[in-house]
Parts: C-alpha cells; sequence; structure tokens
C-alpha cells in the first residue's frame, strides 16, 4: 500500500504516454528551456532531435518518392531533416529540381523563379504534416568554400550586400508562417571570407521571421559558435566533428559559456569512411549522455538520394531507408524518449560509474548520465566490459536495472538491488550495449516502452488545465473522464498498461463540438475487471494527443 501511496504522490510530477512510433503527436520546436540545455515544443515538452541528412531532398525526388521518404522517416521517429534549400552541385541535374525547375531566372540571389519554390513549399508542408521539422538551409556555402555550394557566388563583387539582405527578406518571409523550420547558416566551410554576406542574410529573415531559431554549420571539427560567437541571432549550438572520441568535443560544448543548447549536427555517415555501425551508434549515445539534446544521423546514398551514380556502391537510397544505422537510431531514440534525457548530467567526475569506464580518449570509453534528479542513470559501453556503480548515486531505496540492445532494442532486466554499495554490471554477450538504472519506486516500464514527458506547470504550484480528466482517481471500480471537443473531430480514448497493450477502448468515433462525459467501470473490452496497478489513458482528438496516469486500487 505504501508503494501505491507513492506512485500516486508521482502522479503530481510524472506523465507517462504510450507511443506508436506511427502515430505520433506532431509537434516543433519553439521555446528554449530555463536552464538553456533544450529545446521545448508547443505543449513545453522537451522536443528530443532525430535527425537525418536529407541535404539534397528539395533538389532531387519527384514529389512521389518526397512522399515515400518522408513517410518512412516519420515512421521510425525522425524529427528533424537537413536540407539544402537550393542544390549547386549534389542532385542529378543542378540547380535545377526534379521538374526541371531554376532556382532562379537571372542572377543569384535576386531573381527568385516561383515554379521552383512552390515545389520546395510543397516539400516542407508535407513534411510539416508529419511533425518533421527542416532544418533549412538557405545558402550552402560548400566544402572549403569550393564549388560544391554556393560560396563563390555569395563573394563575388556582383554579388552586393544589398543582394544577400534581399535574399534573406525572400526566404524569410516565404517560410515565416511554417511551424516546422530551423535555420542552418554556412556549410562545411569557415565563414571568414564572406561572413558580412551571410550576415545580411540573416539580417533579412529576421526582418520577416523572428520565431524561428538559427543555426550554422561551418567546417569539419568546429562548433556553431566557432565562427558566430557573440552573434545575438546564433540560438542554437551543434559539434560538427570526424573525431573517434566525439564525447569530447560533446564536453567541451556542454561546457562552453554562455550555455546554449546543442546537438551533433554532423559526423561519420553510413557507408562512408570505412563506418561500422557500432560506430553510427557510439556517436549518438555519447551525444546524448553529454548533455546534448539530439543527433542529425547520415546515410549515404540517402543524403543525396543516389544522384552520384555509384558512390555509396550498388545499394538504393531507397533499399538503405532500412539499414543497420537507420535501425539503431530508430532504437536510440526509443530509449531515450522513454527517460528523462533532457536532464542528463554528465557523469565527468564518475560519482556513478566508479571503475570500468576505461581511458579518456579512448574510442571505448563508457559515457554515463544521471537523470531526472538522479532517479535514472543511463551508460553508453561501446564493447563489453564490466563496470562498477556507486549504488547511493540512484535515488530510492531500491533500483530496477536494465540491459538495453542498441543494435535491436531489446530490453532485458536484470532485476531489483539495494541502493548501497557498490555493484558490478556485465553485459550478456559481446558489442556494445547500454545500461540502464532507474529508481524503483517510479515503476518505470521497460527502456524504450513509453514517451516520458515533463508536466506543464504556468507556475511552481498550479498545473496547466488539462484537456482531459478523470475522477476519482485512483479508482476502485469506477472514473469519469471529462475532456471538451473544440470541432468536429475523431476521437479515441484508450486505456493501455505499462506493457502498452491496448486494455480498453472507451471512444473511436467522430464527435460533435462541446463538453463529453465517459464513465468507465475498470473492465477490459471482455468485460474482465482490471487489476490493481497503474494504467495509461490516451485521448486522441483530430491530430492532437494527450494522456495522464491512472492507478487501479482493489
Amino acid at each position: 500500500m505504501i508503494r501505491l501511496r507513492n506512485s500516486f504522490v508521482l502522479i503530481l510530477c510524472l506523465i507517462f504516454i504510450f507511443t506508436d512510433i506511427y502515430a505520433q503527436n506532431y509537434s516543433f520546436p519553439k521555446s528554449i528551456s530555463a536552464d538553456n540545455r533544450y529545446l521545448k515544443d508547443q505543449s513545453r515538452q522537451p522536443y528530443f532531435i532525430l535527425g537525418d541528412a536529407a541535404w539534397s531532398l528539395i533538389a532531387q525526388l519527384s514529389n512521389e518518392d518526397v512522399l515515400y521518404y518522408l513517410d518512412d522517416r516519420e515512421n521510425k521517429g525522425f524529427n528533424v531533416l537537413m536540407v539544402n534549400l537550393i542544390e549547386h552541385a549534389f542532385s542529378s541535374n543542378p540547380p535545377r529540381n526534379y521538374y526541371g525547375d531554376l532556382p532562379f531566372t537571372g542572377a543569384p540571389f535576386v531573381t527568385p523563379n516561383e515554379d521552383y519554390f512552390v515545389h520546395a513549399d510543397y516539400v516542407i508542408e508535407e513534411a510539416q504534416k508529419r511533425g518533421i521539422t527542416i532544418m533549412l538551409f538557405p545558402i550552402y556555402l560548400g566544402y572549403n568554400c569550393g564549388s560544391q555550394g554556393w560560396c563563390r557566388e555569395v563573394a563575388d563583387t556582383a554579388t552586393t550586400l544589398e543582394d544577400m539582405r534581399y535574399w534573406g527578406q525572400y526566404v524569410g518571409n516565404r517560410y515565416k508562417n511554417f511551424d516546422n523550420i530551423i535555420w542552418a547558416i554556412g556549410g562545411d566551410t569557415n565563414p571568414l571570407t564572406v561572413k558580412d554576406k551571410l550576415r545580411e542574410c540573416v539580417n533579412g529573415i529576421l526582418e520577416y521571421d523572428n520565431r524561428h531559431f538559427f543555426t550554422a554549420h561551418n567546417q569539419p571539427e568546429s562548433y556553431a559558435v566557432s565562427a558566430w560567437s557573440g552573434e545575438s541571432w546564433l540560438t542554437l549550438n551543434n559539434v560538427y566533428s570526424y573525431s573517434s572520441t566525439l564525447y569530447q568535443r560533446c564536453n567541451t560544448a556542454y561546457n562552453l559559456d554562455p550555455v546554449k543548447p546543442f546537438f551533433m549536427i554532423e559526423s561519420v555517415y553510413e557507408n562512408e569512411d570505412n563506418s561500422k555501425p557500432q560506430q553510427l551508434r557510439a556517436q549518438a549515445y555519447w551525444t546524448i549522455l553529454s548533455g546534448g539534446m539530439g543527433h542529425i544521423f547520415g546515410n549515404c546514398p540517402i543524403w543525396h538520394f543516389g544522384s552520384d551514380g555509384g558512390w555509396c556502391g550498388s545499394v538504393n537510397w531507397k533499399g538503405a531507408l532500412d539499414s543497420p544505422g537507420s535501425m539503431s537510431m530508430f532504437y536510440m531514440q526509443k530509449l531515450f524518449r522513454s527517460r528523462p534525457w533532457f536532464s542528463a548530467d554528465p557523469d565527468i567526475e564518475h560519482v556513478a560509474m566508479i571503475a570500468g569506464y576505461g581511458s579518456w580518449g579512448n574510442t571505448n570509453y563508457v559515457t554515463t548520465a544521471r537523470m531526472g534528479n538522479n532517479s535514472t542513470l543511463i551508460a553508453y559501453l561501446p564493447d563489453s566490459t564490466t563496470v562498477t556503480i556507486d549504488m547511493s548515486a540512484i535515488t530510492g531505496v531500491s533500483a530496477r536495472s536494465w540491459w538495453y540492445n542498441p543494435a535491436n532494442g531489446e530490453a532485458i532486466e536484470i532485476g531489483l538491488s539495494m541502493t548501497t554499495g557498490q555493484l558490478d554490471f556485465t553485459p550478456p554477450s559481446n558489442g556494445d550495449w547500454v545500461l540502464v538504472i532507474d529508481d524503483a519506486s517510479l515503476e518505470l516500464p521497460a527502456p524504450g516502452s513509453f514517451v516520458y514527458l515533463s508536466i506543464n506547470r504556468t507556475s511552481e504550484t498550479e498545473e496547466v488545465v488539462p484537456v482531459i480528466k478523470n475522477h476519482p482517481n485512483p479508482l476502485n471500480n469506477y472514473t469519469r473522464f471529462e475532456y471538451n471537443v473544440s470541432k468536429p473531430s475523431k476521437v479515441t480514448l484508450t486505456i493501455y498498461n505499462l506493457l502498452g497493450q491496448k486494455v480498453r477502448v472507451l471512444r473511436d468515433g467522430n464527435e460533435n463540438t462541446g463538453k463529453k462525459i465517459v464513465d468507465w467501470d475498470g473492465t477490459d473490452n471482455y468485460r474482465h475487471e482490471l487489476s490493481s496497478g497503474t494504467y495509461v489513458y490516451v485521448l486522441e482528438i483530430g491530430k492532437q494527443r494527450f494522456s495522464r496516469k491512472l492507478l487501479i486500487l482493489k
């Protein structure tokens, strides 16, 4: 009974929402957390970045293939795509798009071609319908300011500061009302020689669009702030590095002053630079466990959609969508979204992991972070090795531990242990593994099972008025749900257990506007009484989704 009462208290500070990756909430980054560590969406929930490098998406693909790609990425949990608005080299017929439209009818940047940008609008709108943010490059400069991008055209004396401001005004005005935009400035080079002109482009965007975030993509082995330190428009930092010990770069980004949210914008791509699946996984886990808010994955031939004529081998880009790297990212985001990743506190001083972590600067170094006010520990082990945890570093009287296989998403429960003394953990087999340890009193489900949401508050003590509520909660054999439908919509109200299994469908159909009341007797779809425990109810109204925990006490 004491444990159940503790669980009820947790309702006041924790919400879990069952997720089928194929039907996610459509949310976009809207604000920055109070500690400047991560982005929040319009519901003020932490916004985890799982990105895909899709540089040539606008220029290379037909409308049909755009939908094919977007549907696949949505289904795998990708919510950010890194895309060139205008291509210069990495498409089949640059700078024309699939339909032969040029981005400019004459001089670059000052003669935009409406037909080209209508197609670009279509791509971005379709991404928005699927809850996908476009990290949009208005002017990709190109490696070392060479022919791969638009750097030479920008640097040309014929291109004036006024021209660049006009271009910024054009794209800023065109995309100001899209919810799913993050602006990315530069691209693969030190922008020093064209910095003044890029700044004019940014200023032009800001004349019309001051609600979207900005980041920058500079030369390899740099950060967004490396070339733009002190620029007020630069809201998001990132790490761009091919280092085999990327966690060191991420540690630097985490400790920069002033603090900015950061993510990994580019590192080794799948099928390039002799990369291995474990290396791709390490890049992602190192970033998040070092305090980053997300990671951009890259695959060849996906990033250019096969326009290279076989550079990446014989694999078609559609065949690469289910690659080991892509699937590893799917399992990675499921894990982190099931735990309070946004509060990760990197264990650099080895307060929690006291032995077995290896040597700083080696590829097998074990990165560890505690999160949720030390209620959860997650550690990424690049190879199978025994690690030692000081269990007193985890809150609560006892802890539940899991091994999570980052290659296939399997969670293997280790069991319960006291949060006193030291405990050794040895992975169940060779290869890379993730160790997850939770305060057992939280009764968290298996890693990767649920999306963890922080509670929304308008003040320290007042919760935002919920869209749905139920009373009583806990319940014995009766509770009443109340919710409002603002316009005629498809509505479902479903009860799940903590294994993510659907136990009762209370509503499934079209409903008119107004206040709705649904009574429930605590039984499943077969009218069998449910046992005592924690459940989740999920209300879907159109494309919106809301959820809360509830307890049944017999």
